[in-house]
């Protein structure tokens, strides 16, 4: 095994000056550096320098998730998507980590340009996974990235009033929306695993690791999704960031629903909110599937059904209380901080002969807007 030759070839990109060029560096080792310090993923980074050597943006300045996006939508037009920067690697390599006859683990460790790139292909994996069982893209307004631990948050402390618009006198002042900084900081927290893989098992094929790693994605998916509900509940820390409106259910007895209260519910939210997303406990989704049933095979109130119902998710963990949910104007309500994504570290362990890869993330949950949260209770 010669650690001094270079496992991936033919692409210039990579190499960044004319010195690697006669003495190698490991320049995927220095970019991982590099992009440590600059708190981006090894992928983002990746992208950067394929631009930066190519003028090809492709998926220049995309998250992870911009990148699945982008993928999928074109594959639904029957095109081929362009490999990342992390995958044309890998296929300089000859690695091959897809389909039924992938190669083993093993083969990441033959030189150490491409051990590098073993925990941003855990990473991807992982991400996958969360993409799968997370339902914070449909809640939340968006994702803001930040370079530290906190976020102070921006929100506007206001009433209709406050923000109308009004005919003005001439020479009359015009009047004042104030824009505040939010009373208490969002610290975020971090989360995360060590994967430790043994020396003996790294003849595992590459497409078997990477489902272990999915559900792993899938464990991340979920904790975030626990901790929007939290804060959509008990909102973040700051006054005023609980749910601002309460819709009580007509219907006699707890759990019970007519189709009243789901037309109530679904126009719960104050002008100009629109409910888009809700989410309740699985025994009260079925009642309420049952009473859309009813909506959608007969007329309400002798006329064609106006009303636009909110996409529903079942969410059937201790989060959410029993009898109640909770629904949002997913372009307003909640906003996403995170520090950047699924990061990894890779260390190796001589004494007892593993590789272990820290994977982690950081992130919390800011309230935006709570006139765009709405409580839907149904317990008594």
């Amino acid at each position: 095994m010669n650690f001094k030759e270079k496992g991936i070839h033919g692409v210039d990109w990579l190499i960044s000056d004319e010195k690697t060029k006669s003495t190698y560096i490991d320049d995927v080792g220095i970019y991982k550096h590099l992009a440590d310090n600059e708190g981006k993923t090894l992928s983002m980074f990746l992208e950067e320098k394929r631009f930066e050597g190519t003028g090809e943006k492709t998926y220049y300045g995309k998250t992870k998730g911009e990148v699945v996006a982008i993928k999928a939508q074109m594959r639904l037009r029957g095109e081929n998507p362009p490999l990342t920067a992390l995958e044309e690697l890998l296929a300089k390599a000859n690695i091959k980590v897809t389909g039924p006859y992938t190669d083993p683990i093993s083969k990441f460790y033959q030189y150490s340009d491409v051990t590098t790139l073993f925990p941003e292909y855990i990473a991807d994996r992982v991400y996958a996974g969360k993409l799968k069982s997370s339902v914070v893209p449909q809640f939340s307004m968006g994702e803001t990235v930040i370079d530290a631990i906190t976020f102070e948050k921006m929100y506007l402390n206001d009433t209709e009033d406050d923000r109308d618009m009004y005919e003005i006198a001439k020479y009359e002042d015009l009047p004042e929306t104030r824009i505040k900084v939010g009373e208490k900081s969002i610290h975020l927290g971090m989360y995360g695993r060590r994967v430790v893989l043994s020396q003996f098992d790294k003849g595992m094929r590459a497409n078997v690791f990477g489902r272990f790693m999915e559900r792993i994605g899938l464990q991340f998916g979920i904790r975030e999704s626990d901790l929007l509900f939290y804060r959509l509940i008990n909102g973040d820390g700051n006054s005023d960031t609980t749910p601002g409106t309460t819709v009580t259910a007509a219907a006699t007895g707890a759990g019970a629903l007519s189709l009243e209260d789901a037309i109530s519910w679904a126009l719960g939210l104050p002008t100009p909110y629109t409910m888009d997303r809700f989410v309740m406990r699985k025994a009260n989704l079925v009642k309420y599937y049952n009473r859309l049933y009813d909506a959608t095979t007969t007329s309400v109130a002798g006329s064609e059904r106006l009303v636009v119902f909110p996409d529903a998710v079942e969410w059937d963990r201790s989060t959410i209380t029993a009898n109640y949910a909770w629904g949002v104007d997913s372009r307003y309500a909640i906003e996403h901080v995170t520090s950047g994504g699924v990061q990894t570290q890779a260390e190796n362990i001589v004494r007892n002969l593993t590789n272990e890869t820290a994977i982690y993330a950081m992130f919390e949950f800011a309230i935006s807007d709570d006139q765009a949260v709405a409580v839907w209770d149904l317990s008594s």
